[in-house]
Formats: structure tokens, C-alpha cells, sequence
């Protein structure tokens, strides 16, 4: 009898220790900083279903590397050092702010949409995420804190080339959820519109989406662990905000883009954000596009829709 309570004893403390470190590998993963190559490849871009626009997609990247852009640098409202790529337009009729994906960086989420913003006769500024490439920060939080970045960049900005002009603002995956969470407080007058391409609706939503078809475990069970370790490194918690909380207060347009084979960030997320948004909206589903790839899959329409509604506020 004593031999089975000892072995019983061993079993559980082995079940602990072993929850414990899946929730540590889990922050690690999820949440703490790691410097990747964001320089496109062909087999990288197959992998992510972008084969046919391959040769697109890299030549653009490595016309964007070597523009030789502005580099501009902010301070984050909790003291980190903030730096952005920044396209200063001849003769601009406004600026975009472009806020790119989880563990990205602008060269590879905007190395065709720059041209695009710069063809409508725009400034562009793509800004590094706090814990990406150029910026400062240890611990990337999904938008939660990243919102409030947002609004740094927009005073930046606002400084440099003054208030007459309209400000756009953009985001892609986790750039979307950070644009979209950043509609909780109000902007300036001259922030005119958002562009919000695959987002998210909140931290706690997309990890469970995440280790839920990538990892095939229930991540709810490691909610205690992780969330407290969310909190005491990172400084944020996993469920204490969202896209739909967000944009229950909204007042600009936004112009909702998702493509319909994405299994990365699901679709109903931005159903849900659509949804709940209180301002003039629009949606557009691209069929067949996997994740971030509307913009190269149905350009036609996606750029159209874009054009209308920057031709608003442009001269």
C-alpha cells in the first residue's frame, strides 16, 4: 500500500512538473521575443500557399530593402525605444501607417502594398512592433499593449508633417487586431480611416485557435500557468481586451478584409469585429486566399475598395 501512494505521489508531481513546463514553452513560444530572417524564399512562400506569387512577392521585398528609407524613432508609453521605415511622398496628399503581422517585419508584410499607398500619391510609415526587429521590448502582447503604440506613432506623425493632412491607418494579421484595438480611443480629427486585413479578435481567442490545430492540445488547461506568467513577465492579461470591445466605440470607417481559406486566423474573427463595429464599415472575404494574401489574391477588388475610400479625404 505505501509502495502504490509513493508511486501515485511520483505520478502526479511528474503531471505537474509537466503542465508547468508546457505552460513555460508555451509563453516562450507565444509570447517572448525571437529575432527571425523575414527575407522571403521560395520554398518559405510555398509553404504558406503563395507559390504563384512568388517571384512578385520577392522582387518586391528586395526593392523595398534597398529604397534606403527614413528611419524614425518614437518612445513607447511604458519607455521602449519605437523605430519605423518611412517613405516621405514628393507632393503627398496624406499618410498610411502599416503595422505588420506576428513575428514579421514591414519588409515582408508591405513590400507590395508600399508601392500601392505610394502610388496614391502617400506618405508610408511601418513602424517595427514593440519586440520586432528595430523596436525595443522583450515580449510581444497581441495588441494589448501595441494598441496604445498605435496612437504614438499617430502623434509622430502628426509633428512631423502637421494635421492638415489625412491619416490612414493599416495592419495586417496581429497589425489588424493592434489597428483594430487602438479604435478604443479617439484619434485626431485627421485620422480618417482603417484598413483591417485577417485579424484577430483578442489574445486568449487566437492561442486557443492556435495550440488547438497546431499543437492538438486544450490550451483553456493551461490558461492558470500561462496567463499568470502573461502577467507577471509581460505585464498584460490574455482575455482583459479585444477587437469587439474596441470597435463598440468606433467612429471612422473601417474596411474589413479576410481571406476565406485562411486557417491561421479564421474568418469569423473578423466576422465578429465586423459585427460589432458601431462606424460605417465594409467587408470584403477573398475566396481561395490563405493567410495575408487577399491583398495578391484578389488585388482588383481589394485595391478598388481601398482607392474609393482614400479618394474621400485626398485631394
Amino acid at each position: 500500500m505505501i509502495a502504490f501512494w509513493i508511486i501515485s505521489a511520483a505520478v502526479v508531481l511528474l503531471l505537474i512538473l509537466l503542465y508547468i513546463k508546457i505552460s513555460f514553452l508555451l509563453f516562450k513560444f507565444a509570447i517572448v521575443r525571437e529575432d527571425r530572417d523575414t527575407t522571403f524564399t521560395r520554398e518559405a512562400l510555398t509553404e504558406l500557399g503563395a507559390e504563384d506569387y512568388a517571384d512578385e512577392i520577392m522582387s518586391a521585398q528586395k526593392e523595398l530593402e534597398g529604397e534606403g528609407l527614413e528611419i524614425v524613432e518614437a518612445t513607447s508609453f511604458d519607455g521602449l525605444k519605437l523605430k519605423a521605415l518611412f517613405y516621405r511622398a514628393p507632393d503627398p496628399k496624406g499618410t498610411i501607417i502599416l503595422f505588420h503581422g506576428y513575428r514579421s517585419a514591414p519588409s515582408c508584410d508591405f513590400c507590395i502594398a508600399k508601392k500601392f499607398y505610394a502610388d496614391q500619391g502617400l506618405s508610408v510609415l511601418m513602424p517595427y512592433e514593440r519586440a520586432h526587429g528595430l523596436s525595443e521590448g522583450n515580449y510581444i502582447t497581441f495588441g494589448i499593449k501595441e494598441r496604445f503604440d498605435v496612437h504614438t506613432w499617430i502623434d509622430v506623425i502628426n509633428k512631423m508633417i502637421g494635421y492638415q493632412l489625412p491619416l490612414f491607418l493599416s495592419g495586417l494579421s496581429m497589425g489588424s487586431a493592434t489597428v483594430l484595438m487602438s479604435a478604443e480611443k479617439e484619434y485626431p480629427e485627421n485620422v480618417k480611416l482603417i484598413i483591417a486585413d485577417c485579424g484577430f479578435t483578442s489574445p486568449i481567442d487566437i492561442f486557443e485557435h492556435i495550440v488547438k490545430t497546431t499543437m492538438k492540445i486544450p490550451f483553456k488547461l493551461f490558461i492558470p500557468v500561462f496567463g499568470l506568467l502573461c502577467k507577471k513577465k509581460a505585464g498584460f492579461s490574455v482575455d482583459e481586451f479585444s477587437t469587439v470591445d474596441a470597435l463598440k466605440n468606433c467612429k471612422i470607417p473601417v474596411f474589413f478584409i479576410h481571406g476565406e481559406a485562411d486557417t491561421y486566423v479564421p474568418p469569423e474573427m473578423t466576422i465578429r469585429s465586423y459585427e460589432a463595429c458601431a462606424s460605417e464599415k465594409y467587408l470584403l472575404t477573398v475566396p481561395g486566399a490563405q493567410h495575408a494574401l487577399s491583398f495578391v489574391v484578389d488585388s482588383g477588388e481589394y485595391k478598388a475598395t481601398i482607392r474609393q475610400l482614400i479618394s474621400r479625404f485626398i485631394d
